[in-house]
């Protein structure tokens, strides 16, 4: 008997869960099978319709060997990995004991009870190593392309990619870029990053993903170019006069990335080649319980200084005349857990676009 339990104990110990609850507004999940490596089983639910399916898409990655990952659910259905399907309203991803996790996923969630047999739009998911270029299918496409980048890393626990945008050769055609997989109606404002038109296309300075997940929408008839490219070959653009862009922290939007645990009390110091008039939105963050985020526009003492508190999805502008950009994270007092640690989840986007008044324009 006592042996009994004693090897009951340490399966438990072993075993690791991690339970992913999909909303209306967080209603994508994107990761690489290596950032699962903590866990044994990975449990998506669609937390706001019990009866609504979640469409599945995955590929693998490197190797030759498989991945002994299986997906099941509570309808029966039962499939390895790589696989591009429905499920029903909660599935459960094993992982397999070998781990080798070399394949990326995206769960979505939907509100349909029975699977899709005329798709509204073409989806594909697509991995980006290190040091490789992943791009977005071309051409003009009867049906809107919805097209998600995922990067894989293997040993580095941050994943990070920068995408590129390139020529969009059709008229009045706008390309919709937002961080994770793909976005369900109520949550596009939360996950939006940028969009990208004829005329505003070659403003665009590359930027930094700090995410799992990057995800392009193209509509349909509408001939884009876009690609992203692994953390070994990120360029590091910076502003400067008439151009556009975004920075964002580890740890944005904070919803699903609990494995994040080391970078709270950071800071960013985030300069430009001259001083510029900028229009700065600071689009959301989250400071934790306990802690504060400060930015400053300007240099230290002497630019505008902005004490954010709490948590705010809603969008914040300010324009300065200036050369840096400064974000930290500050403490109050001593941490009792990591949640009142102040973690720095921020996003900030950058436009310099003036017309022939003078004027600026978002």
């Amino acid at each position: 008997m006592l042996l009994l339990v004693f090897f009951t104990l340490i399966y438990r110990v072993q075993s690791q869960d991690k339970l992913i609850s999909l909303t209306k507004t967080d209603g994508s999940y994107t990761m690489s099978g290596y950032q699962f490596r903590p866990y044994t089983r990975i449990i998506v639910e669609n937390k706001d319709n019990p009866q609504g399916l979640i469409w599945v898409m995955s590929t693998v990655t490197t190797g030759t060997v498989m991945s002994q990952a299986v997906i099941t659910d509570d309808n029966g259905n039962h499939s390895a990995v790589p696989v591009v399907d429905y499920f029903g309203s909660k599935l459960t991803l094993f992982l397999g004991v070998d781990q080798n996790r070399n394949f990326v996923i995206s769960f979505t969630r939907t509100d349909l009870t029975t699977p899709s047999e005329s798709p509204k739009f073409d989806a594909g998911i697509a991995p980006v190593l290190t040091s490789g270029q992943s791009n977005g299918p071309t051409g003009v496409n009867p049906l809107p392309i919805i097209w998600t980048f995922v990067p894989f890393d293997d040993e580095r626990p941050y994943p990070a990619v920068e995408c590129l945008v390139g020529e969009i050769h059709t008229p009045n055609c706008t390309v919709e870029m937002y961080l994770g997989g793909q976005p369900n109606e109520a949550g596009k404002g939360k996950y939006w990053l940028l969009s990208f038109t004829q005329e505003n296309v070659q403003k665009y300075k590359t930027s930094t993903v700090y995410g799992n997940g990057v995800t392009f929408v193209v509509p349909a008839y509408c001939n884009a170019e876009y690609a992203c490219r692994g953390k070994d070959l990120i360029s590091k653009a910076k502003a400067d006069e008439n151009s556009m862009g975004f920075v964002m922290s580890l740890q944005y939007p904070g919803v699903f990335d609990t494995e994040y645990f080391s970078t709270a009390a950071s800071i960013t110091a985030w300069s430009w080649i001259k001083p510029s008039n900028i229009i700065f939105t600071v689009q959301s963050w989250d400071a934790g319980t306990k802690g504060y985020l400060g930015i400053t526009i300007g240099e230290s003492g002497i630019g505008d200084y902005h004490n954010l508190t709490g948590a705010s999805f809603t969008p914040t502008t300010y324009t300065k005349f200036s050369d840096r950009f400064v974000s930290h994270t500050c403490l109050t007092h001593k941490p009792k857990s990591y949640y009142e640690r102040g973690i720095r989840k921020l996003l900030v986007k950058w436009a310099e676009v003036v017309n022939n008044n003078g004027n600026y324009l978002e």
